[in-house]
């Protein structure tokens, strides 16, 4: 099974850097989740809230930013004074890394912002490597239409408190029938052999999402997810190597 570094190994780095990314590689993770939204000049940038004022020294909206600001920003100190010269990381750079998945979560709008994100995975030959989510579903069927050969995970909620695993698992099922999408993301706590039985049935990958702790890493594992996202990637990858 695959582990996922969600926005990095963002535990013990800041979340959405080149380092964050680079260590979760040195912990032995599969591939990086990350964000990607557009500044004000079009720049593809790594961030996941719509404004900078939580992971770095600015503030405002990202989208009303221009690239030449934000690449000037600290995005490390609030994480730790270690971390103080990192910077805001431009999709180009993070597709450059070799040897690594990537979960690319859609933060945009609209055409333009779609066609220059596929613009910057043709130019860096990662297509193949890229698994698109996004909260948008209306955005992913585009990117579906547009490039059949695209991968795309389709995100669901955690059930709710006292729903029936039988109900749980139908909602799954058939909502990834219908969804066109190639992978199907069930939240770790939840997930079982059978969900995952079933979705492999319909020819369909299962992610399981936020195991962020070893039991749920393990969970994960027994069920024969075929990957998981974690931001606990020590611990996650430790976990995997007692299993193997």
């Amino acid at each position: 099974m695959k582990i996922i570094a969600h926005r990095g190994a963002s535990a013990e780095a800041p979340e959405n850097t080149l380092a964050a990314f680079a260590l979760a590689a040195d912990l032995g993770a599969d591939g990086i989740e990350f964000d990607v939204q557009p500044t004000l000049d079009n720049e593809l940038i790594i961030l996941h809230d719509v404004t900078l004022d939580r992971t770095t020294n600015g503030q405002g909206a990202t989208f009303e930013a221009r690239w030449s600001d934000i690449g000037a920003l600290d995005a490390g100190s609030w994480f730790s004074p270690r971390f103080q010269n990192d910077r805001v990381p431009r999709l180009c750079d993070v597709l450059a890394l070799n040897a690594l998945e990537f979960e690319l979560e859609l933060k945009g709008y609209g055409a333009t912002f779609l066609d220059t994100v596929l613009t910057a995975a043709d130019e860096a030959r990662s297509l193949q490597r890229i698994e698109f989510t996004s909260s948008n579903l209306l955005l992913l069927a585009r990117l579906k239409m547009i490039r059949p050969r695209a991968r795309i995970g389709l995100f669901n909620r955690r059930p709710e408190p006292n729903t029936p695993a039988r109900m749980f698992e139908h909602h799954i099922l058939g909502t990834a029938e219908t969804s066109g999408a190639d992978v199907v993301h069930v939240y770790s706590g939840a997930i079982t052999p059978r969900i995952v039985e079933l979705l492999h049935q319909l020819g369909l990958e299962a992610h399981a999402n936020d195991a962020d702790s070893p039991e749920l890493v393990r969970r994960a594992i027994d069920s024969g997810a075929d990957r998981l996202t974690t931001s606990q990637a020590r611990a996650a990858v430790e976990v995997r190597s007692k299993h193997q």
